[in-house]
């Protein structure tokens, strides 16, 4: 008896999906053995638990970038906690580890505290053993300096890695190597958590009116905006033109005479995208509802930007300034920054208060955060403006964001 097209179809899809399964099963042990992990809010002892919980957000961003681990996304963990009416902070001891690890069915969970004792900052952790309730390691972290809690959550994770390598014989140099899609998607980006900010300012241009409350999921955005170094190697790779610089260098010099459109294809080669205006602004104001992302005396912005008071008419290498509390560098001045939204200077009148995109169209592209010749003003961290999409300009280069961490 002939089989019909459909009894023919049925067998194909069975046998693609039997093959697709015998594949599964002939991957590498290591892929299948890396442990799922969450951390916790560290518990914040002498300092306010705001400050613990950003620095429980960098370690969790420093431990995204081995590829040890896996780790679980703090909105989900959030919202799968609440929904469990679980209150995570406070979770200090290896019991409450455990009840968290199950609620969220991992393997191993990161506890501990971070505070001030004796005029020094410290990280102090346990990696719990989710099955056998038992504590792996403990490790701890001292510093001087608050605005160091990043680089130490860095030194921290470095610590965990080595501790589970020391734990695993099998355990290969090659194969924990991150892959180039992971190398050049969250080295050099800084987690911004999920949460609310007040975006726009009151006392601004007509443009920034009326601040307003927004929600933004998590996501990442370039520690740096990007640099003729990267922006150069997407030319080769492209085969496209690349841009000038004036005369000022290149190598770690923000990229600059790039319109929205180059900027846009960079990001995607990349694999990332360009941020949105709000997350741009949220990146930027780093927790604080001040004009500038340290507060409100302009007097104080050389320190964290190049603009016209010192930046003697030339851009500089980026991350030469202190950066703000999040650790990111340039976001006031050095050069303007393409986001993705279209411009529109009556948007915040009606706009989205969660995960805003600006609207639909427009004619321009907006424009932040102010450039090397630039007053003061312009460099706000409210301060939006908008360029023709395929214009470009010697004060103007971009940074890039991407989605929810994984």
């Amino acid at each position: 008896m002939c089989q019909s097209r459909s009894d023919k179809y049925h067998m194909g899809k069975k046998l693609l999906t039997l093959t697709i399964l015998l594949l599964l099963l002939s991957l590498p042990a290591l892929a299948l053995e890396k442990p799922t992990v969450a951390v916790a809010n560290l518990q914040g002892k002498a300092i306010s638990q705001m400050y613990a919980e950003q620095i429980s957000d960098f370690l969790r961003s420093s431990l995204s970038n081995t590829a040890m681990l896996t780790m679980t996304n703090r909105t989900n963990m959030e919202q799968i906690l609440n929904e469990q009416q679980f209150q995570q902070t406070g979770c200090t001891s290896q019991e409450c580890a455990v009840k968290i690890g199950k609620i969220l069915n991992v393997k191993k969970m990161i506890v501990g505290t971070t505070g001030l004792f004796a005029g020094k900052y410290y990280i102090n952790i346990s990696y719990v053993d989710v099955e056998t309730t038992e504590v792996d390691f403990s490790e701890r972290v001292d510093f001087d300096k608050l605005e160091n809690a990043i680089n130490m959550c860095d030194v921290l994770s470095s610590k965990i890695t080595d501790r589970l390598k020391s734990t695993m014989p099998s355990y290969k140099e090659s194969e924990s190597k991150p892959t180039q899609e992971e190398l050049g998607k969250y080295i050099n980006m800084v987690l911004i958590p999920a949460g609310e900010f007040m975006m726009g300012s009151d006392s601004g241009e007509k443009n920034e009116h009326p601040q307003h409350k927004v929600f933004l999921d998590t996501y990442y955005i370039d520690k740096y905006e990007v640099t003729f170094t990267q922006y150069d190697k997407f030319c080769e790779a492209t085969k496209r033109k690349k841009p000038s610089d004036n005369g000022w260098g290149r190598g770690n010099m923000p990229v600059i005479n790039v319109n929205w459109n180059d900027a846009n294809d960079y990001a995607e080669w990349a694999g990332k995208r360009l941020p949105t205006e709000a997350e741009w602004e949220k990146a930027c104001k780093a927790g604080a509802n001040t004009k500038y992302c340290f507060g409100n005396n302009a007097s104080e912005l050389a320190y964290y930007a190049w603009y016209d008071r010192n930046s003697r008419g030339i851009i500089h290498p980026v991350g030469q300034n202190k950066p703000n509390n999040r650790g990111i560098y340039d976001m006031h001045g050095n050069v303007w920054e393409w986001c993705a939204d279209w411009y529109d200077e009556n948007y915040y009148r009606n706009s989205n208060t969660i995960n805003p995109q600006g609207p639909a169209i427009s004619s321009d592209r907006v424009l932040r955060g102010g450039g090397w010749n630039n007053y003061d003003f312009y460099c706000r961290s409210a301060y939006r403006d908008g360029y023709n999409a395929v214009n470009w300009h010697n004060d103007i280069g971009f940074r890039c964001a991407s989605g929810v961490a994984p």
